[in-house]
């Protein structure tokens, strides 16, 4: 599968980071998506194409939310790809309730570019999140990965926005503790809400961290979005941006993934070919 275009510059050295929500096997099913065809949901016929869209951006970290089958399916498929991986199931996670594995996130880096350097860290909620250490052994610049899935529905803005500080207090209590520097830092996530949310400011404003679409693209990020689908009879349709790669000021973002993936409007995701109602994204960065 070719892979999407990045949008914006390329710079030589930069380190290429993806986040992508998969939908959960189980989540897939139940999901009441108004025009998917329940043969695209089970997940014989949806894992292939996910890798495929991972295979196609070629990026040296790869973070996942709504991840399960860890076990059976990603880690070994990832690693025959040169990644090796670090998994933070949720507790009781949503996609258990329908009788599938639980989801949580993952983070996965490729290991002829980055080496784990220090203990990673992870929460199984409040919110779900893996978090690690790394050394670029290219440039030789030591950076830290943050990946996590805030809290769904419009009803929990707040505990999005709590959830963003208890992520970032934890990160840096656990800087201390390693005597390991943050200062290079990339987090990314399915954050369930759009920029005027205060889960935004917190990461933006409050810990002055930079939207790396936002900064490639300005204005141009308006038209963006990394979920769209129908859902329930009538069909609602959910067009939003709420996934996210941000990243402190010691980082600069080249380059970003475009949106651009083949979907009817009047279906939209998932679909026979892109087999998740997220659209991967993701960024060139320079350390």
């Amino acid at each position: 599968m070719a892979g999407r275009a990045f949008l914006g510059q390329t710079a030589p050295g930069s380190l290429r980071i993806l986040f992508f929500n998969v939908l959960a096997d189980g989540l897939a099913q139940f999901g009441d998506f108004s025009f998917t065809e329940p043969s695209w949901l089970t997940w014989e016929y949806r894992f292939p194409r996910l890798l495929a869209e991972i295979k196609g951006a070629t990026a040296d970290i790869v973070c996942l939310a709504e991840l399960n089958h860890a076990e059976d399916s990603w880690v070994p498929a990832m690693r025959e790809l040169g990644f090796e991986a670090l998994i933070s199931p949720k507790e009781n996670g949503p996609a258990s309730k329908f009788g599938a594995p639980s989801d949580g996130v993952g983070l996965f880096y490729r290991t002829s570019r980055v080496a784990l350097t220090g203990l990673p860290l992870k929460s199984a909620n409040d919110p779900v999140f893996q978090f690690a250490f790394f050394r670029d052994l290219q440039t030789e610049k030591h950076f830290a990965v943050a990946t996590t899935h805030l809290k769904a529905k419009v009803e929990f803005a707040d505990k999005r926005q709590a959830q963003v500080h208890n992520l970032l207090t934890q990160i840096n209590a656990h800087a201390t503790s390693t005597g390991l520097s943050p200062d290079r830092l990339i987090v990314c996530g399915d954050c369930n809400g759009e920029q005027q949310e205060p889960f935004y400011k917190a990461f933006t404003e409050q810990c002055s961290l930079i939207d790396a679409y936002q900064f490639v693209l300005g204005q141009g990020n308006a038209d963006r979005f990394s979920t769209w689908k129908y859902r329930g009879n009538p069909p609602k349709g959910l067009r939003h941006t709420i996934d996210y790669i941000f990243t402190t000021k010691a980082i600069k973002a080249v380059g970003v993934l475009d949106w651009a993936v083949p979907l009817d409007p009047e279906r939209a995701l998932p679909s026979a070919t892109y087999s998740s109602d997220h659209i991967s994204v993701g960024a060139d960065l320079v350390l």
